[in-house]
């Protein structure tokens, strides 16, 4: 009886290695995300010159899509408000030249490689700090949504793709599965 226990061993491994798989798939967007790993200025840095641009690096490159960069004085007022330039994992900016003396915030909005948009802040000054605010804390910037679900226009990318492909091989696994299975078991119950 070992030989007809034998294909029955092999499809549930099979199903089991289909499963652990799909699970590993399914897992790594979420660690996929890109993250800010330089900036220039620096977080908390103080400058005695403007530098001519702002400047941000991550792990990966990001999607050349309303990457966005914000400057904001200790007033909250608007001191930059651009669309950045994309070069791959860095993104950039031209700072104003004539930026008064104090604490700038600067928040910017990309769209990971992943497909995700992520956003994020930083403070840096000019000189010296500002004397701290009690206002309400600086907003990211917003992109230009694509269609009505915030898609870009020309359909879905990125999380969505990927877990469109995921869906596609585990159906097709499955079928794939239950029909090697019927032929195991149509086998098995032919054979005398």
């Amino acid at each position: 009886m070992p030989h007809a226990r034998t294909p029955f061993r092999v499809v549930v491994t099979a199903l089991a290695a289909v499963a652990l798989i799909g699970t590993n798939a399914l897992a790594a967007p979420a660690a996929a995300h890109d993250q800010l790993v330089e900036t220039s200025p620096e977080e908390g840095e103080i400058v005695d010159v403007v530098p001519a641009e702002v400047m941000l690096r991550f792990t990966q490159p990001v999607i050349d899509l309303s990457a966005r960069i914000l400057v904001r004085d200790s007033a909250d007022t608007v001191v930059l408000d651009v669309e950045a330039d994309v070069d791959e994992d860095v993104i950039t900016a031209p700072l104003p030249a004539d930026l008064a003396d104090g604490t700038y915030t600067v928040s910017w909005r990309v769209v990971s490689a992943d497909g995700h948009p992520i956003q994020g802040a930083f403070d840096f000054h000019v000189r010296e700090p500002s004397a701290p605010s009690t206002g309400p804390a600086p907003t990211p910037p917003t992109a230009t949504a694509g269609p009505a679900d915030g898609e870009p226009a020309g359909g879905p990318t990125g999380d969505r793709l990927l877990r469109s492909a995921v869906l596609a091989v585990g159906v097709g696994v499955g079928v794939g599965a239950a029909v090697v299975l019927g032929l195991i078991l149509r086998r098995r119950r032919t054979q005398p």
